[in-house]
């Protein structure tokens, strides 16, 4: 048996209980993960037309769906689960989601802990819902900017939490800002020390 892992297969995803410091694996990698997002924007008119700017955005809550594989993987995970978020309850600490495969880590407040089985229940399914208290390595946020800028540079309709938008008379100049973003030119806010980086 070999010392290190297979760099060919991806990291599973991992829970951190940061109060305790324990970090809890998934039983395998998670199948897919979903976010809800704000957007903070500003509307106002120029010359040319009417312009909105994307100020920021703000991942809200996020939904994870993955497999156990068997009973007792499911029944672990869900006990690692419930100790992480008695934990959340008691001390107030947010925890750690992170997804290497992904390259994405979230400080996150355990919600919602979904399963069930039946005689026909082969993969043993679950659904995870969080609260986002922050995207850690803003890669969410910038893919999530991203694909704002390229909703409404298509004129593509808008989700329900934007706001400060209309799908009418409407004059967009994202290009730039698009550009800045896949480039790498525009870089998220760095934590300044000893500081705060709301």
């Amino acid at each position: 048996m070999s010392e290190f892992p297979n760099p060919n297969v991806p990291a599973v995803a991992t829970f951190t209980d940061n109060y305790s410091h324990i970090q809890y694996k998934f039983p395998f990698n998670i199948n897919s993960l979903n976010w809800n997002y704000n957007l903070n924007t500003q509307t106002y008119g120029t010359i040319g037309g009417r312009v909105t700017q994307i100020l920021s955005a703000a991942i809200t809550t996020m939904t994870i769906q993955g497999e156990a594989g068997n009973r007792g993987n499911l029944i672990q995970f869900f006990e690692n689960f419930k100790k992480i978020q008695d934990n959340q309850n008691e001390f107030k600490v947010p925890a750690t989601l992170t997804v290497p495969s992904r390259n994405l880590t979230f400080s996150v407040w355990l919600e919602n802990f979904q399963m069930g089985w039946g005689p026909d229940t082969v993969l043993y399914p679950y659904v995870i819902m969080l609260e986002v208290h922050q995207d850690l390595n803003n890669v969410a946020t910038n893919a999530t900017m991203v694909n704002a800028v390229n909703r409404i540079s298509q004129g593509i309709g808008f989700n329900p939490d934007w706001t400060g938008l209309s799908t009418t008379s409407q004059n967009y100049q994202f290009q730039d800002l698009q550009n800045a973003l896949n480039n790498g030119s525009l870089l998220p806010r760095q934590p300044v020390p000893g500081g705060s980086n709301g």
